[in-house]
């Protein structure tokens, strides 16, 4: 599988990545490629997928997913994917876990001191997380809101879905 970063151009600048990492080996590139990204992003958001469908969806291989993701030194902010939820055998006990891990990502403490920008409040993105509902959020940076939204596919585990 080949990881894929890239880089859009806006008034907001970012990067966005996804499907990655399914196994170590994409760890390791995803590892490699934090180290190379530039620090002129305003934030970097993952949009799901951080391991393949039917694989583990334990706390640890969610654990090891966020470190690489404190890595970074611009705000991260994760948008849950159907392999994080969907494709778990207890849906419910994956969301608690992915919420604990990935849902006050941005405000990882490297950032406290590494990435300030005039746009931020106090250096960090001023996020607002849905109540109830941690994994969606919303923020507004330079004019443009951008919304994560977990939006679940009811009928993926159905028959014939």
């Amino acid at each position: 599988m080949m990881t894929m970063i890239l880089y859009f151009t806006s008034t907001a600048r970012f990067w966005a990545i996804a499907g990655v990492p399914y196994n170590r080996v994409d760890a390791e590139i995803l590892r490699r490629q934090i180290g190379n990204l530039t620090t002129d992003a305003d934030f970097l958001i993952h949009l799901g997928d951080i391991k393949a469908g039917r694989s583990s969806c334990d706390g640890d291989r969610f654990e090891e997913v966020r470190q690489n993701m404190e890595l970074l030194t611009v705000p991260v902010l994760m948008v849950i994917g159907e392999n994080e939820y969907n494709d778990c055998e207890d849906n419910e006990e994956a969301l608690r876990s992915w919420r604990r891990k990935f849902a006050h990502l941005h405000l990882h403490e490297k950032l406290e001191n590494s990435h300030r920008n005039e746009n931020y409040n106090g250096g960090m993105l001023d996020v607002s997380i849905m109540p109830g509902r941690n994994e969606s959020f919303y923020f507004v940076l330079k004019k443009t809101l951008f919304i994560g939204l977990n939006i679940v596919c009811w009928w993926w585990n159905m028959p014939g879905g």
